[in-house]
């Protein structure tokens, strides 16, 4: 996460990893009402035609696609990756995988 306000200099940032109330809009995770920050970027694991969720996106703050791929190698669990897209599932970080997809209607009920 960012920190709100100065010069955007120093001063760091911190890791945010509880991302519960993420899909409300404005968010209303850790980073945003505890530490009164904004993202630098939110992983979503993205559902697909098959629910498998191989694809992930990184979502910018303000839920626009930064990143978009199919990592390789050993992946999480994929009740860890499920989990992940039910966290955000309704949110603006959930429309980037429609995004990703190449689906023009990024406003579906479904997300």
């Amino acid at each position: 996460s960012l920190p709100l306000g100065g010069d955007g200099r120093g001063g760091g940032g911190s890791w945010c990893t509880c991302q519960i109330g993420a899909h409300r809009d404005p968010p209303a995770d850790v980073c945003h009402r505890q530490f009164q920050a904004q993202l630098g970027f939110k992983l979503v694991w993205c559902p697909g035609e098959d629910s498998a969720f191989r694809r992930l996106v990184l979502v910018g703050d303000g839920g626009e696609l930064l990143a978009s791929g199919f990592p390789g190698g050993e992946l999480p669990r994929q009740s860890d990756r499920r989990r992940n897209w039910e966290t955000v599932k309704g949110g603006r970080y959930a429309r980037a995988c429609r995004l990703a997809a190449g689906e023009q209607n990024s406003s579906q009920a479904d997300l």
